[in-house]
């Protein structure tokens, strides 16, 4: 895939590269809306798109469930990702769902919530670096 960031999303995308200088990212969204339920996570390297994950999803599945997919998604890309570009080994992965990110503090287990704790030790083992970062959703953010 050899897409990258240009235009006027490139301004909020530098800006974010600017404040957060890891050079692995993944913007994660989920949504719903009426009938419809989707998520997606973009992962980049630099202004380089290296993975793009588009998901539509069962009515069934709440805001929450499609955007916790979408992390586990994103954490197996980056998991599968295999270069020696990026030293350490970080990956920062931002979110507008802030119930995720608190529930992922939390020691309750939901489905999704142990997959993606599963899913950040396996990155972990492999010598990555995560952090997971809260956007504000709706503000033009590249990839959110």
């Amino acid at each position: 895939m050899d897409s990258s960031v240009s235009g006027k999303d490139e301004i909020w995308f530098l800006r974010l590269c600017h404040q957060v200088p890891h050079e692995l990212q993944a913007y994660i969204d989920g949504s719903k809306y009426e009938q419809s339920v989707g998520s997606g996570a973009t992962v980049f390297i630099g202004k380089k798109i290296v993975a793009q994950i588009k998901l539509k999803l069962d009515i069934r599945y709440s805001n929450n469930q499609a955007e916790q997919l979408a992390i586990i998604k994103a954490l197996e890309a980056i998991g599968s990702i295999h270069t020696t570009d990026i030293n350490p080994r970080t990956a920062t992965m931002f979110t507008d769902n802030r119930y995720t990110l608190d529930s992922l503090q939390n020691a309750k287990y939901h489905t999704y919530l142990i997959k993606i704790r599963k899913r950040v030790a396996i990155l972990e083992s492999s010598e990555w670096k995560r952090e997971f970062l809260w956007v504000t959703a709706y503000t033009g953010i590249y990839g959110n």
